[in-house]
């Protein structure tokens, strides 16, 4: 394991995303069970009187020039629309009580108009660094560095410069950000919109990418923060994070 670490690619400065053109899709359609009485998670204060999705749309529009960004809503659809910028492609799926992630990234992908597709997860709270990651033109999938991933979230096995195998209990954390093109999107596509996976987890699409000979990159950049919002101690921990 510590050998495949060793050979994993670091950032050690930004890359400009200036020309390469990116379809931005942002699922955030779930009600998470653990803070329905907040509402939607995405228009949850979290500092100064900013959303969570406020923070996101301000640093994707720092960090990408060209790019489209898809929104796709499901728990309280109509306020997040509503409060959300008019400039974003914005799709409710109807069925986001009844499916996972899966389906709601499907929904982004069949908007996306772009064939360098970057997903990146509705209840995210993350800086400029994240992004450090030379997206052009290989598939790759962005590891935690900073350590502000939770313990039971999602990990990686990594070997030879390459993901293998993603599930729960291991280290080397998912950021939960992904980007797809080439065969890798194409591949990813068409398991994302197979109905019988509807119910699917990002992590349990991806595992079956890889099966189907997608390879991913992995990488980890430096000086980045990161972490999910599930919980009111999520929450409370993210205000602390400066």
């Amino acid at each position: 394991m510590s050998k495949a670490v060793r050979n994993i690619a670091k950032a050690s400065k930004p890359h400009p995303k200036k020309t390469q053109k990116y379809s931005i899709i942002i699922p955030c359609a779930g009600q998470g069970s653990r803070m329905l009485s907040f509402g939607a998670k995405s228009l949850i204060k979290i500092k100064n009187n900013e959303s969570l999705i406020d923070r996101q749309l301000k640093i994707l529009n720092d960090v990408f020039v060209k790019k489209e960004i898809i929104l796709v809503t499901g728990f309280e659809s109509e306020k997040v629309m509503e409060n959300t910028p008019d400039y974003l492609i914005k799709i409710e799926n109807p069925y986001y009580d009844t499916t996972n992630v899966l389906k709601s990234i499907s929904i982004g992908l069949r908007a996306a108009t772009i064939e360098n597709v970057i997903i990146v997860y509705g209840d995210l709270f993350f800086n400029h660094n994240i992004f450090m990651v030379p997206f052009n033109s290989q598939s790759m999938i962005v590891i935690d560095s900073s350590g502000h991933m939770k313990e039971d979230e999602v990990g990686c096995i990594l070997y030879d410069n390459y993901l293998q195998h993603m599930c729960y209990e291991l280290p080397n954390k998912w950021a939960q950000i992904i980007f797809l093109t080439g065969k890798e999107l194409q591949i990813f596509s068409q398991i994302a919109h197979d109905k019988k996976n509807s119910k699917y987890f990002g992590f349990e699409a991806i595992n079956i990418l890889l099966e189907s000979g997608g390879k991913l990159i992995p990488f980890f950049p430096e000086n980045a923060i990161v972490t999910d919002m599930d919980c009111h101690q999520d929450l409370q921990r993210i205000k602390k994070i400066k």
